[in-house]
């Protein structure tokens, strides 16, 4: 199986602009591996994989294909987009690492728990074929609110779900990650109108932003985020007295270790 060495991800019409990317499509290099041929072919993390080979990536799906069925030792032509520039990368590929090999800093990489960042506090999805017929609204132009968090900002301001989310301070919304992606703009206490439809008419929402949010943890699988929140509130009923606990450090270990052998054979490009 072949191997090139990178963590990637889909890039959002929000992203693309800001990388300046216009119309073309590719994927985002979040991370590069140590001793593996993106590293010792000259790739960069932030840089945007735009073609394998001649062949256009617009999904994690089409890399990890192309990629697993080139023979290790096989020399390919990688089409990169970086600081505003076309250019082509000659990487060799190397047979897929095993999880023997160090993986720790791929680990940490790949879980990211963050908190104490601003946020809306609502549930949100992708409008689809359907939802756009049901909402009044185009495909993908615009993010549904399923549900808005009590004592959020958002309640706050009067948003509810059903709503349907298409811009935040002026910038367009398609997806679910340009919400995620447009908040890291803002700070504490930042005022941020919310462009909203409901019931067919637009309408503009003020938002006050705080930084009153669960800690989120968020996995990478697949190149796309997934995220959990953890709400201490739900946990404040349960007591646990320490010195009843017993760890059982080599049964974690060997359980850790076959956790990630099934987790590389999936994800690992």
């Amino acid at each position: 199986t072949g191997w090139l060495g990178v963590a990637i991800t889909e890039l959002t019409p929000s992203l693309s602009r800001d990388l300046g990317l216009k119309d073309q499509s590719g994927l985002l290099i979040e991370t590069i591996y140590d001793e593996s041929p993106a590293e010792k072919g000259g790739l960069l993390e932030k840089d945007v994989i735009l073609t394998f080979n001649g062949k256009p990536v617009q999904y994690v799906e089409d890399l990890i294909s192309l990629v697993r069925n080139t023979a290790p030792g096989t020399k390919v032509k990688i089409g990169l987009f970086r600081d505003g520039k076309t250019i082509i990368k000659k990487i060799e590929i190397a047979e897929k690492k095993s999880i023997d090999q160090d993986y720790s800093d791929v680990v940490k990489k790949r879980i990211i728990v963050t908190h104490g960042r601003p946020y809306l506090g609502v549930h949100i999805q992708d409008i689809d074929e359907n939802l756009a017929e049901y909402f009044h609204v185009e495909e993908h132009k615009g993010v549904l609110i399923t549900e808005v968090v009590e004592d959020s900002p958002a309640d706050k301001a009067g948003l509810k779900s059903g709503d349907v989310i298409v811009k935040i301070g002026g910038e367009p919304i398609h997806y679910t990650e340009d919400i995620h992606y447009s908040m890291k703009k803002y700070n504490d206490g930042d005022k941020v109108p919310v462009e909203i439809i409901r019931k067919a008419e637009t309408k503009t929402v003020e938002v006050t932003l705080d930084i009153d949010e669960p800690i989120e943890i968020r996995i990478k699988k697949h190149g796309r985020d997934h995220r959990y929140d953890l709400d201490f509130d739900h946990l404040k009923d349960i007591h646990i007295d320490i010195e009843d606990i017993e760890i059982d450090v080599d049964h974690i270990i060997e359980s850790m270790e076959n956790s990630l052998e099934k987790l590389f054979d999936e994800i690992g490009i």
